[in-house]
């Protein structure tokens, strides 16, 4: 096996171990920095936002999309999504999300979205795949905009339509109350020729545009019309002259009376002869939509944002993770050239110890014992800075957890001595989370309350608390409790209550804990007095 060089200089070894613990460090406080600035831009954006992974997998919603579903986290993510998707919706939801994810393109489709109260209204999703700089896919950025009031709008404006859409004998019949209802309807509607001339224009059409009618009926709608968008304007009406559509809408911008930029919405059809079927002049719906525009250009840049960000945050994770890499092979190299002379050692005394069983003194048995338990502690130790090394470093995948399962695997795993009854309580969670750091603490706390527990007789009680947006779990027991003015030691590394040749005991357990709950962001309390037990309770993200 090679081994990569170790300094002869211990000094040089320590100096180079803490620069570079320090410049993880640093790299550790900016990402979590990134994050939080990428996590606060998230929750201020009035929409739901979700990332998935390369797969199409969901794997986070923003707090919008629980208030607004009524689900929790536990039926959110993967493809479960598609249960909040009006049932008539849902098959197009997934054919056309699957399509973007195959062809990683941008995603955007429209659909209905059922409300915790069981009402629903339609969406916007759309989506960005997010590329690291390999150009490897990572995850997608995707955001569920409302748009139920424009679809409200597009049903009233059909109905307009076709209440203007008389013949002439009915027309005739019935100008007074056609011309009531074509002034007062809430978006502009207009009468556009067949050569883009302006027939007949509501007051809305000339609010939004800025002309008086008079002024509009010596216009064409190409006058208008900002020059980047008429070819795609007309093209649109070649087409509905042609009978290959029978409308169509569009968002385009017209330029104002004053200069000004103007985005609307329009709706076109084409009136055609009852008798004749010729085309007569077009019938047009006109929205103005600043306000919308202005929220989805305004999206668009927190999208935007946020993907530069994501890509920061590759870019900074790839960079960690080649210098936790190299960390990792430095530890396993240093730790295994430090454990071969500690078993070389262990194994010498044993074999001394055999070649002199007749003629070593008792008192020179128990010293030998002595060593090889030094031997022991240290090989522990190593373990324990090689653990304690590792958090915050290895990324842990999301899956679903069965708390009470997962206890009575670390229960059987730790086979505490027959006389200790460890209670757990019913009703644990199950929920996606990481499975391995939950584990690491329920199993350390445990084993830290048989440990160090003052009786032959105990009992250890594990119970659960839900809250908004976590768990609150608790580790109680009934041994001989801590101090108060111990509380603070005992989450230090390499700290101990007890000398450890009483109590065999590294001092790395509870600071591990405590490290991989900094890390997760969530704390660690302690209740305790001396001869009266003492109670761990910390709280798990859900």
């Amino acid at each position: 096996m090679k081994h990569l060089p170790v300094p002869d200089n211990p000094d040089r070894l320590n100096s180079n171990n803490q620069n570079l613990q320090r410049e993880l460090d640093n790299m550790r406080q900016r990402l979590h920095e990134s994050e939080f600035r990428s996590q606060s831009i998230i929750e201020s954006i009035p929409h739901i936002v979700w990332y998935a992974d390369s797969t199409g997998a969901i794997t986070y919603f923003n707090q919008q999309w629980f208030q607004i579903t009524g689900l929790e986290a536990a039926v959110s993510f993967g493809n479960n999504f598609l249960q909040a998707i009006h049932i008539e919706d849902r098959e197009y939801a997934r054919k056309t999300w699957q399509q973007a994810v195959q062809q990683q393109q941008n995603y955007e489709a429209e659909f209905r979205l059922i409300q915790a109260d069981g009402s629903f209204f339609w969406i916007l999703a759309s989506a960005q795949p997010s590329f690291d700089i390999q150009g490897k896919l990572i995850q997608w950025v995707g955001t569920y905009t409302n748009i139920n009031k424009f679809k409200e709008t597009s049903n009233k404006t059909a109905l307009n339509i076709i209440d203007c859409e008389l013949s002439k004998t009915e027309l005739s019949e019935s100008e007074e109350k056609f011309r009531a209802t074509f002034e007062r309807a809430a978006v502009g509607i207009a009468h556009v020729n067949l050569d883009g001339r302006w027939l007949r224009v509501n007051q809305k059409v000339c609010e939004i545009v800025g002309y008086s009618s008079e002024e509009m009926l010596q216009l064409t709608f190409q006058d208008i019309t900002h020059p980047d968008d008429l070819e795609e304007d007309l093209n649109y009406v070649r087409r509905l002259f042609a009978g290959e559509i029978d409308s169509f809408t569009m968002e385009k911008r017209y330029i104002h009376k004053d200069g000004s930029i103007v985005w609307v919405e329009i709706t076109p059809t084409l009136w055609r002869d009852d008798n004749t079927h010729e085309p007569k002049y077009y019938i047009a719906v006109i929205e103005e939509i600043a306000e919308r525009k202005k929220a989805q250009d305004e999206l668009k840049k927190r999208v935007e944002e946020l993907a530069q960000v994501n890509m920061v945050l590759a870019r900074t994770a790839g960079l960690l993770g080649k210098r936790n890499q190299e960390l990792d092979q430095f530890a396993y190299v240093a730790s295994h050239d430090l454990k071969a002379p500690l078993r070389a050692i262990a194994n010498l005394s044993e074999w001394l110890e055999e070649d002199l069983a007749n003629k070593l003194p008792e008192e020179n048995k128990h010293q030998f014992n002595l060593l090889r338990g030094r031997v022991y502690r240290m090989e522990a130790l190593i373990d324990g800075l090689l653990e304690y090394s590792r958090i915050g470093r290895i990324q842990h995948v999301l899956e679903s957890v069965d708390v009470g399962k997962l206890l009575t695997e670390i229960i059987d795993e730790i086979a505490p001595p027959e006389n200790f009854i460890i209670e757990v309580e019913a009703g644990m969670p199950v929920f996606f989370t990481k499975k391995l750091p939950l584990r690491q603490i329920f199993r350390n706390l445990i084993s830290n309350a048989i440990k160090h527990h003052n009786g032959t007789v105990g009992h250890i009680k594990i119970s659960v608390k839900e809250q908004d947006k976590f768990y609150e779990f608790s580790v109680t027991d009934d041994g001989p409790g801590i101090a108060p003015e111990y509380y603070e030691k005992i989450f230090t590394i390499f700290q101990t209550l007890q000398a450890r040749d009483k109590k065999e005991n590294i001092g790395v357990g509870l600071s591990l804990v405590k490290k991989i709950l900094d890390n997760e962001g969530c704390y660690i309390n302690i209740e305790s007095q001396l001869n009266q037990g003492t109670k761990f309770t910390f709280n798990w993200h859900k």
